[in-house]
């Protein structure tokens, strides 16, 4: 199997079943899939809440530098934290980014982080 290969290749872990391999995730043995497209939504969300952050703060990487990791914790208490369940996710977006949920930033991040990696030009 692919996957097995795969893990054996990139890890150098030897899967002997898909019980140990890929089944080891309750979600996929049970059939949720649904699961999935909501982990990429958060993901988007987060590089959304992450690029807004940043805006208001362009000083964050020298900050985390020093060792001050105050700002996420303060920005999203100010930004979202506050709201508690108030508002449902797409009016939470725009009010704490100014946008609804949107691709943009999120495939800045994927461009970014794995043109580094691969060497993509």
């Amino acid at each position: 199997m692919i996957w097995s290969q795969k893990y054996k290749e990139y890890l150098g872990v030897n899967i002997t079943d898909d019980k140990n391999g890929i089944l080891q995730d309750d979600h996929w043995a049970a059939g949720y899939f649904g699961y999935f497209p909501a982990y990429a939504l958060g993901s988007m969300n987060a590089a959304q809440l992450e690029a807004a952050m940043r805006r208001d703060h362009p000083d964050l990487d020298q900050r985390f530098a020093s060792g001050d990791f105050s700002i996420p914790v303060t920005w999203m208490q100010e930004h979202v934290y506050k709201y508690g369940a108030i508002y449902d996710t797409p009016e939470l977006m725009k009010k704490a980014t100014g946008n609804e949920t949107e691709a943009y930033d999120f495939l800045n991040y994927l461009n970014s982080k794995y043109k580094k990696i691969y060497n993509f030009k």
